[in-house]
């Protein structure tokens, strides 16, 4: 019995089991390399863009890079950031009304499991939230997303402004405190940017709520006559 479980026999044991160890951590962290890099290139194309239209070939081969990323690390929560809003971009250039479903249909799910990664991130549960409008699913998790990106992160780049689409857009179903937000949210976006807030609330025709805000109101005109107030 000590010839099999001698020191020796136990130290060469030590060694291959650690060698098998440093050769699975080697491989693990050659794959979250790729993906990392996979990611990066999409990540780049997506902010080369910016706000402008683009084309479905070019969305194509981004999401292809996020795909690839996602093949050697599936739960790499910007992968799955960046797949979803890929996926809504491309929803809203199809021509194809099955297509555009399925592929809201994807978004929600990738920004779910981003969301299981990444459960404070207040941005995703707002695209989440928004995702669901866009499936006409509005429903207690449509509401529950809502609220919780405000409890999160109210004040975070790109919240605001997706609190007050997803307002404007529910704002008879929206409970008063809701409204109180959403209001909060059309003040805070227009000292941040006048005119992209206003066109917001211009395309859901709220000038009652922005004719109460000195830089929106400037921007309205003659259109905030009916909701004049004197300060």
């Amino acid at each position: 019995m000590s010839g099999i479980f001698g020191s020796d026999t136990w130290r060469r044991v030590a060694s291959i089991a650690l060698m098998v160890l440093l050769a699975a951590l080697a491989v693990q962290a050659a794959r979250l390399g790729l993906a990392d890099a996979y990611e990066r290139a999409a990540r780049f194309e997506i902010e080369r863009w910016g706000d402008r239209p683009v084309n479905q070939q070019s969305l194509a081969r981004a999401a292809a890079w996020v795909t690839q990323s996602l093949r050697f690390a599936p739960h790499h929560p910007s992968a799955l950031e960046d797949l979803a809003g890929l996926q809504l971009r491309q929803m809203h250039a199809a021509t194809d009304a099955q297509l555009a479903v399925a592929l809201a249909r994807g978004a929600y799910s990738n920004f779910r499991l981003a969301l299981v990664e990444r459960p404070t991130a207040a941005l995703n549960w707002a695209r989440l939230a928004l995702t669901k409008l866009y499936l006409a699913e509005q429903d207690e998790e449509l509401f529950s997303a809502l609220r919780r990106s405000l409890e999160l992160g109210p004040r975070d780049p790109g919240v605001p402004e997706l609190v007050l689409h997803l307002g404007m857009a529910l704002w008879p179903k929206i409970d008063p405190d809701l409204r109180r937000e959403v209001i909060r949210a059309l003040g805070l976006s227009a000292s941040r940017d006048a005119r992209a807030a206003f066109a917001i609330g211009k395309s859901y025709g709220r000038f009652d709520l922005m004719c109460d805000i000195n830089a929106l109101r400037t921007l309205a005109g003659n259109a905030c006559e009916p909701f004049h107030k004197t300060d």
